[in-house]
């Protein structure tokens, strides 16, 4: 979602127009105009119409007016359609009474004329200080610099945005009636492919207007033998009454108003109140995606946050680029350097450790985890026990709650083999016994072998059997005579 600001500025007035953009909706935030008759400066009137609505948008464009551009319709064969770049600008400055380098300029591809094998370019180009005055107007006036300069005529094209009218297949003209001037565009399928200003505006009378858009008409049936059919009317050309049949019966085609804008949550009687910022909004609009006309901040004039900036800067990017490339791969050496010496370090020492504890000097971590248990294992088993017969029979004692009475028969050690023989008077008092002792850490294999019962008794005789075996932990303390342990 961002908030677009397009500032119009002609010689009677400014207008303003405020759009919020949503996922495929756009939103019209505000409106304003001011004349400029009623203020000391065009400073002055920048301030005060446009300053409230740019204090909420984002991003902001304006425009060159159309006397100040050169609009040229270039022809090229297909095979330059991969050089578009290096063969344009020489077909400017063919066709333009101004040295290249003073110019900055801006094209898009028309596609092939019917029935030829001709590439048709639209192009448009204006001097560099021309446009540098106008980013520098808006600079001090409101302290922001635009993103986007559009040229004469060409932002109304994209109005094909929110008037479906206008993205039909085929051609259509729009013509911005204004005071003065006037612009012209003629799209198809929503595209532009021709745009001209007139030197006649709504106060230059009827038979001016129609003389100038016949010279446009048979202009544009020079370069395309397709005459556009429909022509809808802006700015001051709907408040004009009859003019629509008037310039229908002239030109023989189709007049009308410029249907009404859609935008969302627009009231149905506010779209008579736009009627005059057609052009404002076409340039909040072409700050959005998919702009259909062309900009004229380009080269040394690029915008420094966008991408024709970063273009114009890609040597000393790549410069900057590669000596970063270079640092990193310093670092990675000097830092694998550093840790070589440090391992070479450890392996000495290792070595040296080794041959005073082991009696073989090894270098390897893996090496030395071999030594050490081949070492253990040549160790002889410790002859005394962790645990003697007295420490199990305690252990045993312990593991027979006092609710149970229980007597031994035998209790038999051979080494870690421990042999008990024992009366109870449950059989499950004799497997309670069992989990118990199994669940202590030195006894391993605990089974009872046989249950049976006494003779000359109702209680029952049990075997049970189970290896001493100490190796989950060490023993906290030396162990006494009697079996306990002292510190």
């Amino acid at each position: 979602m961002a908030r677009l600001v397009g500032i119009d500025i002609r010689g009677t007035h400014v207008r303003v127009a405020l759009l919020q953009t949503h996922y495929r909706a756009l939103r019209l935030l505000g409106c304003r105009e001011a004349p400029l008759h009623d203020v000391r400066s065009l400073e002055e009137a920048l301030q005060l119409v446009a300053l409230p609505l740019v204090q909420q948008g984002e991003h902001l464009a304006t425009s060159v007016s159309g006397d100040q551009l050169f609009i040229r319709d270039i022809e090229l064969p297909a095979t330059a359609a991969k050089q578009l770049s290096d063969v344009v600008p020489f077909e400017i400055e063919a066709q333009v009474p101004v040295e290249i380098d003073d110019l900055v300029f801006d094209y898009r591809s028309l596609g092939r004329k019917p029935g030829q094998d001709l590439l048709r370019i639209l192009a448009v180009a204006a001097r560099i200080t021309t446009v540098r005055q106008r980013i520098e107007l808006i600079q001090r006036a409101l302290g922001l610099e635009p993103e986007r300069i559009g040229g004469g005529p060409l932002p109304l094209a994209n109005l094909a945005a929110v008037v479906p009218e206008l993205r039909e297949p085929g051609l259509v003209g729009v013509l911005d009636v204004g005071l003065g001037s006037s612009d012209l565009v003629v799209l198809r399928d929503g595209m532009p492919v021709f745009a001209r200003t007139l030197s006649v505006g709504a106060d230059g009378g009827g038979n001016a207007m129609v003389a100038a858009l016949r010279q446009s008409q048979a202009a544009w049936l020079q370069r395309s033998s397709e005459p556009f059919l429909r022509l809808y009317l802006a700015g001051a050309g709907p408040t004009i009454e009859g003019a629509a049949p008037v310039l229908s019966d002239a030109l023989g085609v189709a007049v009308a108003p410029l249907p009404e804008m859609h935008f969302e949550g627009l009231p149905p009687g506010e779209a008579a109140s736009l009627i005059g910022f057609e052009k404002a909004i076409g340039l909040a609009l072409s700050l959005a995606s998919g702009a259909r006309d062309l900009n004229l901040r380009k080269g040394e004039l690029a915008y420094q946050h966008s991408y024709e900036f970063l273009k114009t800067r890609w040597p000393l990017l790549a410069a900057l680029c590669g000596v970063i490339l270079l640092s990193f791969l310093f670092s990675v050496w000097a830092r694998s350097h550093s840790l070589d010496a440090q391992n070479q370090s450890l392996q000495q020492s290792l070595a040296t450790l080794s041959q005073q504890s082991l009696g073989q000097a090894v270098s390897s971590p893996a090496e030395l985890t071999e030594l050490l248990d081949k070492s253990m294992a040549q160790r002889e088993k410790d002859p005394q026990p962790e645990m003697d017969a007295f420490d199990v029979l305690i252990e045993v004692s312990k593991a027979i709650d006092a609710d149970i009475v229980h007597d031994i028969e035998e209790f038999d050690v051979q080494g870690s083999k421990v042999k008990i023989q024992g009366i109870v008077t449950t059989r499950e008092e004799a497997d309670k016994i069992s989990a118990a002792l199994a669940q202590h850490r030195c006894f391993k294999e605990v089974k009872v072998a046989k249950i049976t019962q006494a003779v000359n008794s109702n209680r029952q005789k049990y075997s049970m059997s189970f290896d001493v075996e100490c190796t989950a932990e060490k023993k906290a303390g030396t162990k006494t005579a009697r079996g306990g342990t002292e510190p």
